[in-house]
């Protein structure tokens, strides 16, 4: 089963038989939403397995494991098509018999039960994500900057510090998932901002040892964005790596 997201697609939930040998990985690669999409519009139907979007590889695949035909089969919510069934078969691409066009649309409406839910809960996990990272940008002190040292070993002397973010807020991850779940739901660029504001000013009101440097961690796809770039005014940068 795919979902259409966007732009893209996603896998949701993949069946194969024990004979098939281990689950079936992607079989469409996620860029090509629009041709998987306009081939769903045209099920359910039983057809070519060359008609599969991509580079082939798929089709290969599926051929592998014995199918000669590939099966489609929309999933529509609401009157919305939302995603897509697929299944290698056994048999040749002839077209589908009213019998089996009546029970792949039953087969359809279960699944599009499953891809409902799925894409509910997707959205509220969505949506606690986002109060998560907005808490943290309406509330800056609860990401913390811890400086790690960096030494030069010729001279044994700490020469700069890394500034680390740390979270104290539930549930507690890593920072980099932190920084990921930020990505996700758009505020990738705010969150890193964030973190460079609060490493900039707790070293600041700190005082940076003469002679050190501050280092501070920044996606390249964000160094340029109004947020980060915001964060890197106001001041001497002499002193930042």
């Amino acid at each position: 089963i795919y979902l259409f997201d966007g732009t893209g697609t996603q896998p949701l939930a993949v069946w194969s038989a024990p004979e098939a040998g281990g689950p079936i990985p992607l079989l469409v690669p996620t860029d090509l939403a629009d041709e998987l999409r306009a081939l769903a519009t045209q099920g359910p139907l039983r057809t070519d397995l060359a008609r599969l979007p991509g580079s082939g590889a798929g089709a290969a695949l599926l051929t592998e494991r014995g199918a000669h035909s590939l099966l489609v089969l929309p999933l529509s919510d609401g009157g919305a098509l939302v995603g897509t069934l697929l299944a290698g078969e056994r048999g040749g691409p002839e077209p589908l018999s009213p019998d089996e066009g009546a029970y792949l649309h039953g087969i359809g409406r279960l699944a599009a039960g499953i891809v409902r839910r799925a894409v509910e809960d997707e959205e509220a996990a969505r949506q606690r994500e986002r109060e998560r990272i907005l808490q943290v940008l309406a509330t800056p002190t609860l990401l913390v900057p811890h400086y790690q040292p960096i030494l030069a070993l010729t001279e044994r002397q700490v020469v700069g510090y890394e500034a680390l973010a740390r979270f104290r807020l539930a549930p507690f991850r890593p920072p980099n998932v932190w920084f990921a779940e930020a990505a996700a739901v758009g505020l990738g660029a705010e969150l890193q901002a964030l973190a460079v504001e609060r490493a900039r000013a707790v070293a600041r009101e700190a005082g940076l040892p003469v002679g050190t440097f501050l280092s501070v961690n920044i996606s390249p796809r964000y160094l340029a964005s109004a947020p980060v770039r915001a964060a890197l005014g106001g001041g001497s940068l002499t002193r930042l790596v």
